[in-house]
């Protein structure tokens, strides 16, 4: 349902995760009255073990790879341009493994990646800026970048997703703040940590909810012919 409703990737540990994480951890390590540059340091390794720990899929290993790239190019002072850098990642991935070029979590997780990257300053310009307009603007990006490898993939398109997903990521990054809280406090006080996993718990039923509201208007997709699905995805 979840997929089907365009949700899945919030399921598939991916780079909206590594986002997610980083995000916290960097609010963490403000909170704590760290400078900068020792944020960056300390997040690196935050990066690197949250790849590893969920296990490496090649969509982790993507966006931290391109999270990494970056930090150090901040802590060195050199300038490091977004699009290039995650082309090159991409293209690195793709060299040590060519099959990637076929896995439907790969492709949506880059081509979703490079859309945003190249097109989300712009869009978000032209909505004014802001929190909504950024926010708005991520989830046209998305949901438009998306639509062809999904249509080819699963078959149907999910025309309410866009809303969906506006909706869904504020409950799964508070998700994701409450299970990591809930791994920390399980060592210290139990309690607290099962109240933690309540709200994990309450969370997933919103998502439910939510999905089960995008899954119900689906849109079919052709068939796409072996050539053009080729070139969707070289594109």
């Amino acid at each position: 349902t979840l997929r089907q409703a365009g949700l899945g990737h919030l399921l598939a540990v991916s780079g909206l995760h590594v986002g997610l994480v980083a995000g916290l951890f960097w609010t963490l390590f403000l909170l704590l009255g760290l400078s900068p540059r020792t944020r960056r340091w300390l997040l690196i390794p935050v990066v690197v073990g949250f790849a590893w720990l969920s296990g490496g899929a090649p969509p982790v290993r993507r966006a931290a790879g391109a999270a990494v790239l970056l930090l150090f190019a901040r802590q060195l002072g050199r300038p490091l341009e977004l699009l290039p850098t995650f082309w090159g990642v991409v293209g690195l991935l793709v060299l040590v493994e060519p099959g990637l070029v076929w896995d439907v979590g790969f492709e949506l997780s880059a081509g979703i990646a490079l859309a945003l990257v190249r097109f989300l300053p712009e869009l978000k310009d032209l909505l004014g800026g802001g929190r909504f307009g950024t926010a708005v603007s991520v989830a046209a990006v998305a949901q438009v970048a998306s639509l062809p490898l999904s249509g080819m993939h699963f078959g149907t398109l999910p025309p309410l997703a866009m809303v969906c997903n506006l909706l869904a990521v504020p409950v799964a990054t508070v998700m994701v703040g409450l299970s990591l809280a809930a791994l920390a406090l399980a060592w210290l006080f139990s309690p607290l940590a099962e109240l933690c996993l309540d709200g994990v718990g309450f969370g997933a039923s919103v998502l439910q909810l939510l999905a089960g509201w995008g899954a119900k208007v689906l849109w079919a997709f052709p068939p796409l012919p072996w050539g053009l699905q080729a070139f969707l995805l070289l594109l």
